[in-house]
């Protein structure tokens, strides 16, 4: 990529930023998202946290989710959670389960009863910090 396409790139990246951490995260981010993912995940970072975040996913889930899960993330919860959320959710799924949650809401969704969708799963317990939202639908 030549000059002029890095300062385009740079200019998306750090369009509103009120630090240097967007670009931060960009460099420390999977190379393997490719630059557009890349961008989208850091946009508005305010650390290197969501690089840390999807770094974690790699091999693991798609890169979609990588990104849809750890954009804005603090911690590397979100992705905790949606590597142990239940198996066959689909990428929407775990972007609605594991958004801006920790590993509690993936446990929770494993204790959902088997007659509920993975959708229905995603739903009861996004962003939940326990399995109390699981064991309510099974009583």
């Amino acid at each position: 990529m030549g000059a002029p396409e890095e300062a385009a790139e740079a200019a998306k990246l750090c369009e509103g930023a009120t630090s240097e951490a967007p670009a931060k995260c960009f460099e420390t981010s999977p190379r393997d998202l490719g630059i557009p993912l890349r961008r989208q995940l850091c946009h508005g970072a305010t650390s290197e946290a969501p690089a840390t975040c999807a770094a974690l996913g790699r091999n693991e889930v798609s890169k979609a989710v990588q990104v849809g899960v750890c954009r804005g993330a603090q911690s590397t919860g979100p992705m905790d959670c949606a590597t142990h959320a239940p198996f066959g959710s689909s990428d929407e799924d775990l972007g609605l389960l594991c958004r801006d949650a920790d590993p509690r809401a993936a446990a929770c969704a494993k204790e959902v009863p088997f007659g509920f969708s993975t959708r229905e799963r995603a739903t009861l317990c996004a962003r939940s910090v326990s399995d109390a939202p699981a064991r309510c639908a099974i009583a």
